[in-house]
Parts: structure tokens; sequence; C-alpha cells
């Protein structure tokens, strides 16, 4: 069996937030933010096809899950990025009534958090959460804390 030449590492979870990178051996290519956005789907999440549907039409699921994959720059082909977001929904996995929604945001401010991440990892996993539908903040994120499986804030 031959080993992908791409993984998702998880780094961050949270109770409706996970942070993750897409690591390629020797760099990370991005990070990802998936978000539980705890309501009905709207044609509105969707622009690429809002077109094709009358008013009226969309048939919405319960819950809809949103995942940006946040790159430094938009230097990834087209089927590099299709890779990605496929890796990206399998790993959201199948839901008996939910939409999921990836798309690629170009946020190299991101990034430059990362200089300051063994200090204090917050500035880092704030400026991700920023691309979150919901308000998402994490004060108490330190580098022990990412021991653990989760790092859910009370």
């Amino acid at each position: 069996m031959e080993m992908p030449d791409v993984f998702l590492v998880k780094e961050l979870v949270l109770k409706d937030v996970e942070v993750l990178h897409i690591l390629q051996p020797g760099k990370i290519l991005a990070y990802v933010v998936i978000e539980d956005c705890h309501r009905h789907s709207t044609i509105d999440d969707f622009p690429h096809i809002a077109h094709l549907y009358e008013e009226g039409e969309w048939e919405s699921r319960t819950n809809f899950i949103k995942a940006q994959i946040i790159v430094k720059d938009d230097s990834l082909s087209k089927e590099e990025k299709d890779v990605l977001s496929e890796m990206v929904m399998i790993y959201i996995e199948s839901k008996p009534s939910v939409d999921t929604f990836v798309q690629f945001a170009v946020k190299p401010e991101v990034y430059d958090y990362l200089d300051s991440y063994d200090e204090n990892p917050s500035l880092f996993y704030n400026a991700l959460l920023k691309c979150t539908e919901n308000s998402h903040d994490v004060k108490r994120i330190t580098i022990d804390s990412l021991n653990h499986l989760t790092q859910i804030e009370s």
C-alpha cells in the first residue's frame, strides 16, 4: 500500500470548531478551520450554485458545517485544491441531514502569528477563528493544553 503524500493533522478541538493543518512531508500546506454552525443551511451558503435555484426551491438541511482551508498565497493548482477539498470533506464525515461547504481563503496575515506561537498560541488560533461565522475566541490555550485531545474552554 502506498502512503499518501499529504496528511490532515488535528491541532485544536473546541466545542463547535476544529483546527487542523494539512501537512506535506517537510511543510505545512494550509490550515483548516471546520465550524459547526448549528443552523439550517441556506442557498446563500452556496453562492457558486445559487443561480441554479428559483426562490423557494432550496431544500434546507438540519445543520450546516463549514470548512475553510486557509492558505498563505494562491500558489496551489486547481488539482491540488480539489484533492485537499476532498480530503477535508471526507474528514468531516457523512451526517444524516447536514450540508457541508469547503472553501479556500488566502490569508497571509494569519501566518504572521506563527512567530509567537510557542509563547502564546492563542494569538495564532484567534487569527484563524476570525474566519468563522460565529464568535469563537480562545484565551487560555497554552502549549501544554495542546497535549490533550480537546481544548474545550468552560
